[in-house]
C-alpha cells in the first residue's frame, strides 16, 4: 500500500472513531444539549411571530414572552385533555384485553409447541396478554405526560432566552466568520438559508399535523372508535415524526376497531382501510404536494437522521431529526470541503 493510500485511510479511521465519540458525546449531554436543541428549533420557527408582533411597535421580549405563554397554554390543555383521556382509556382497557385473550384462546397451540414451551393454552395466551401490567403501563404514562409539563417549560423559557438574543447572537457568528475566514456575508446567508428553511418546514408540517389528528379523529368517529380524541391528539404528535408517525397513530385506531368489530368481517375491514388511507394520503400525495423542493432532502436522508437520532435522544430525537438534517445539509452546501454531503442528502 503507497504513502497516499495509507495517509487516506489513516484520515477515514480518525473520521470514523471521531464521529463514534461525538454520538457517544451527544447520547451522554442529552439531559443538557436536548432542551437546547429543541428550544433553539422553537426559536426558528416562532421567529414570524414574534416579528409581526414587533410590527405593531410591541417589544421584542415582550412579543417572545406572548408567543412562548401561547403556546405554553395551548400545549397545556392539549396534554391535559389527553392525559384525561387516557385515564379514561386505562379504566377501559382490561375490557379490550378480555376481548383480546378471548379471541387467542379460540386459537389453539400444537401439542408439540405447548410441550416444548411447559404451558397449556389458557396459561399461554394469559401470559401473553398481560393485563395488570399493561393497566399499570398506561397510569405511568399519564403521569409521564403530567410531569414531561415540566421539561416543556424549560424548554420555553430557553425558547425566550433565544429569541430575546437572537439578534445579538446573528451579529457575533457574522463577526466571527468575517474574522476567522473573511467570510461574514455567507456566514450570514447560511444563518438566513436555516431560518427560512425551518420556518417553512415546522409551519407546513404544524398545518399537516393539525390537519392530520382532525382527519383520523373524524374516520375514527364515523366508525365508533372509542376514544377517538385520544387518538386524533396522538395523531397530531406522532405525524412530526415522519415516515412511521402517522402509520403508528393509526394502529391503535385499527386495533380497537376489531376488537369491537370483529364479529363484523366486513365492516371491520372498511374501517380499517378508511383509517389507514389518512396516513397513506398524508405521505404518499399530500405532504409531499405541499413540500414540494422546500425540504430538499431525499427519503433515505430523512429515514437515517429518524434513526440516528431517534436513537441518540430517543423519541425527542425522532421528533427534530428532520430540522437538523436539513440544518446541516445548508451548512455543507455553503462550505466546499462539505459539499459532497450536501449532494448525498439532497433529493
Amino acid at each position: 500500500m503507497t504513502e497516499p493510500q495509507l495517509l487516506k485511510l489513516n484520515t477515514a479511521l480518525l473520521g470514523f472513531i471521531a464521529a463514534l465519540g461525538f454520538g457517544a458525546a451527544l447520547a451522554l449531554a442529552r439531559p443538557v444539549i436536548l432542551p437546547f436543541a429543541v428550544a433553539l428549533l422553537a426559536a426558528f420557527a416562532v421567529e414570524p411571530l414574534v416579528r409581526g408582533l414587533q410590527r405593531f411597535r410591541v417589544p421584542r421580549w415582550l412579543g417572545a414572552l406572548t408567543v412562548v405563554s401561547l403556546i405554553f397554554v395551548s400545549m397545556g390543555t392539549m396534554v391535559a385533555i389527553a392525559v384525561g383521556t387516557l385515564e379514561q382509556f386505562s379504566v377501559r382497557l382490561p375490557r379490550y384485553l378480555e376481548l383480546l385473550q378471548g379471541y387467542l384462546e379460540e386459537l389453539s397451540l400444537p401439542e408439540e409447541i405447548a410441550a416444548r414451551l411447559r404451558v397449556d393454552d389458557t396459561s399461554f395466551w394469559s401470559q401473553l396478554v398481560p393485563v395488570d401490567s399493561m393497566v399499570n403501563s398506561i397510569g405511568a404514562l399519564a403521569r409521564a405526560g403530567v410531569g414531561g409539563l415540566a421539561d416543556f417549560t424549560l424548554v420555553l423559557l430557553i425558547t425566550v432566552a433565544l429569541i430575546i438574543a437572537r439578534k445579538r447572537v446573528d451579529e457575533r457568528l457574522r463577526r466571527a466568520a468575517s474574522s476567522a475566514t473573511g467570510r461574514g456575508e455567507e456566514a450570514t446567508r447560511v444563518i438566513a438559508a436555516i431560518d427560512s428553511g425551518i420556518q417553512t418546514y415546522m409551519a407546513l408540517k404544524t398545518g399537516l399535523s393539525v390537519a392530520f389528528g382532525i382527519s383520523l379523529f373524524a374516520v375514527l368517529s364515523v366508525f365508533g372508535v372509542d376514544f377517538a380524541v385520544l387518538w386524533g391528539f396522538l395523531g397530531f404528535f406522532l405525524n412530526y415524526i415522519p415516515t412511521v408517525g402517522p402509520a403508528l397513530a393509526a394502529a391503535p385506531g385499527v386495533a380497537i376497531l376489531w376488537l369491537l368489530h370483529a364479529g363484523s368481517t366486513g365492516y371491520a375491514v372498511a374501517g380499517t382501510v378508511s383509517i389507514i388511507a389518512v396516513p397513506f394520503l398524508f405521505g404518499n400525495l399530500i405532504e409531499p404536494k405541499l413540500f414540494g423542493d422546500s425540504l430538499n432532502l431525499n427519503f433515505f436522508a430523512v429515514l437515517f437522521a429518524l434513526l440516528l437520532w431517534g436513537f441518540l435522544w430517543g423519541v425527542a430525537g425522532a421528533f427534530i431529526s428532520v430540522p437538523i438534517v436539513m440544518a446541516i445539509s445548508v451548512i455543507c452546501r455553503e462550505v466546499p470541503a462539505l459539499r459532497i454531503i450536501h449532494e448525498l442528502l439532497r433529493a
